[in-house]
């Protein structure tokens, strides 16, 4: 028999992450991830570890909707939705959750990176090309590219760019 529960990110309150996840999973009895990393402050003169959430304002839950799982999650203090379209959630991909479990195994290494699309504008922050500007597009090999763009004389130029030192562009274009 194929099992009928699917994960689906769970979208709180801010800063309620950890704790609605906890009580979510008490209630429900259903799995609960909620990735993290470890980041260091300093407080008062001394360094402490803390955790923030990965993706800060949700986490994750498998569990079959279609059996009263939805009302135990929804009423959970601090819980604001599950994530859906068109009023339906939507589950989110096992081999996304496979990942970010790797991924949760490394917290002192992961951080949270913006989200970029092939197509949007970017500026890059760190590395040789460190302050151009442009779009980017998928280049050979996976690799994405930076392109600068002349519209006047109908020309681009690429260059494939590391992600890493990439972000969104914040200026308009």
């Amino acid at each position: 028999m194929r099992d009928a529960s699917s994960w689906y990110a769970v979208h709180v309150r801010s800063n309620f992450e950890r704790k609605a996840s906890t009580i979510v999973a008490e209630r429900s009895r259903c799995p609960v991830f909620y990735p993290g990393y470890t980041v260091h402050s300093m407080r008062r003169g001394t360094e402490h570890e803390i955790q923030r959430p990965l993706f800060p304002g949700y986490f994750f839950v498998r569990c079959d909707l279609a059996h009263g799982s939805k009302n135990d999650i929804l009423s959970v203090s601090g819980v604001v939705s599950i994530v859906n379209v068109r009023g339906r959630p939507v589950p989110v991909e096992p081999r996304v959750i496979d990942s970010l479990v790797i991924l949760n195994g490394r917290q002192d290494l992961v951080r949270p990176h913006p989200f970029l699309r092939e197509g949007a504008r970017v500026v890059v922050r760190s590395g040789p090309f460190a302050g151009a500007r442009g779009i980017l597009v998928q280049g050979r090999g996976r690799r994405p590219s930076l392109v600068v763009s002349l519209n006047i004389l109908g020309r681009s130029v690429g260059v494939t760019v590391d992600p890493l030192d990439l972000e969104p562009d914040p200026s308009p274009p």
